[in-house]
This record gives C-alpha cells, structure tokens and sequence, in this order.
C-alpha cells in the first residue's frame, strides 16, 4: 500500500521526524481520518509497518507533500513526475547532517514544508530537493576519501536512472576530483542485480 500510496510514505515521514500531520498538506488532506487513524496505529504500535531506507520511497514521500502525486498506477511514478519538474537552473540546495551511520534529513525536510507554504514553485523545490541529494553523495563520498584514501565513486542502483540525479551527482564529483564508473552495457537498476547473481550463483557451483 505504501508503495501505491505516496500519501502514507510522507505521513509516516513526517511522523519519524515529528512533524504535525497539518490539514494543509496534500497527503493529508488526501487520505481520509479513518485511514489516517489507522496509519497512525499502524506506526506506533509497528504493525505491518517495516522500516525502510529506500531512496525511492523518500521520492515518494517528497512527491507528495508538495503535491505531485499521492497514488501511482505505475513504479516510479511519484518520483518521474518529480523529476520532470526540477528546474536545471538552480543550484541551491537544502540543509541536512551526516551522522556516525546515518543522514538527517529534518532539516531538509523541514525546509521543503516551508517552501510549499511560501508557495514557492514546485520546480524549484523538485531542484532543490535533487540537488540536496547530489551534495550528500559528494559529501559522503568526500568523507570516505579522506578516511580510505579512496578517490573512484560507483554509482549503480535504480536511483541512477533519474538523470537529473545522475548528472548532478556526476558533475559534483568529477568537479572535485572523482573517477565516477557508470553504467555502459547493463542497466543501473535490477537487471544489474540479476546479473551480479548469476554471476555469483555461477562461481559458487563453478
């Protein structure tokens, strides 16, 4: 349900970083006081509620608190439709904090809901939100350098099909002194994944 329901994703963010459910917000308005209820149990008491650090589901979750998209009818769709609004001209990006092992996105999140309330447009704050992405990955990438002496990033995971994403993320490093390897003859997302498979299933029985 979660991934048809963008909706659910960005109540259950806003819950984890306790943020109000305000009747302002797209996802809120979208989903009913019964069903709100319900994830709101669902969350506190854990049930059929697993955590989860899918990049996709944070899409998700950003699509529809600013009103992009609240139910899908395809995979992918609340963060394509995302994408498709970011505007290429802004540079600018939101605050977050890279912990001992894990990102904090309050801020940015935070700052996202202030955006929509400005009414800042959402090609704007669909920019900002990619390019906030784009800076952890340097900075995350940045921080394992200095600690492992390692100067080459590989980028392969669904996410890098988001070519806004990718070439963002791609410019940051290179600017800065990276070897980005990319994706040539597999593609970036689960066939990729078939094919480390095999190839492990191959050499174990080999």
């Amino acid at each position: 349900m979660a991934a048809l329901r963008p909706s659910r994703m960005a109540l259950s963010w806003l819950h984890t970083l306790q943020l109000g459910w305000d009747m302002d917000l797209p996802p809120v308005m979208d989903l009913c006081y019964e069903e709100r209820t319900i994830i709101a149990s669902q969350i506190q008491h854990n049930i059929n509620a697993p955590l989860t650090s899918s990049i996709g589901r944070l899409f998700d979750a950003i699509s529809a608190l600013i009103g992009v998209r609240q139910s899908v009818t395809y995979e992918g769709q609340a963060a394509i439709e995302l994408e498709a609004l970011a505007d290429p001209e802004e540079s600018h990006f939101y605050n977050f904090e890279i912990l001992a092992d894990a990102i904090s996105i309050q801020a940015m999140v935070e700052e996202i809901l202030q955006d929509f309330r400005s009414a800042v447009s959402l090609s704007i704050i669909s920019a900002k939100f990619h390019n906030t992405l784009a800076q952890i990955c340097l900075e995350i990438c940045q921080r394992i350098q200095s600690q492992e002496g390692i100067s080459t990033a590989a980028l392969s995971g669904g996410v890098w099909q988001n070519r806004y994403l990718f070439a963002r993320t791609v410019y940051n490093l290179e600017t800065n002194g990276f070897t980005v390897l990319r994706h040539h003859q597999t593609p970036t997302n689960d066939g990729c994944i078939a094919l480390g498979q095999a190839m492990v299933a191959a050499q174990a029985y080999s």
